[in-house]
């Protein structure tokens, strides 16, 4: 009787410390946060500017901002921040003046990482000199 009491001692045990591997572990890292862009995350405009709409759905605070390569500082963007639900951004686009194409990009920060959640893109027309 003493070697089966045993027994049911050992299997509890280790089937408690089996179950304590399983649980999850709080490694304080931030919980990532998600911003789905509705639809394309890539726009074309003509040569003679004008303005697109994004639209998408986030569940955190964010701001928006351009990359640091785009090749002009003339872009018109708002709002510039929001927060969680169902949002748009409006990015009103200069005229071209080259005769080559332009390339713009945007991205969607989450503020209270700083870490950026998307990005969409919008590629311009040459323009005509």
């Amino acid at each position: 009787m003493k070697k089966f009491n045993w027994l049911i001692v050992l299997f509890i045990s280790l089937f408690s410390i089996s179950l304590s591997s399983c649980e999850e572990e709080n490694n304080n890292e931030p919980e990532l946060a998600t911003i789905e862009i509705i639809g394309s995350n890539k726009f074309t405009i003509s040569a003679k500017g004008g303005s697109i709409n994004v639209r998408f759905i986030s569940d955190c605070q964010w701001i928006i901002e351009p990359s640091d390569h785009n090749p002009t500082d003339n872009v018109v963007m708002n709002p510039t921040s929001g927060g969680t639900g169902y949002n748009y951004v409006s990015v009103k686009i200069p005229k071209n003046q080259s005769q080559n194409m332009l390339f713009y990009t945007f991205k969607l920060i989450d503020t209270k990482t700083g870490w950026i959640i998307a990005t969409f893109s919008v590629t311009q027309e040459a323009g005509v000199l």
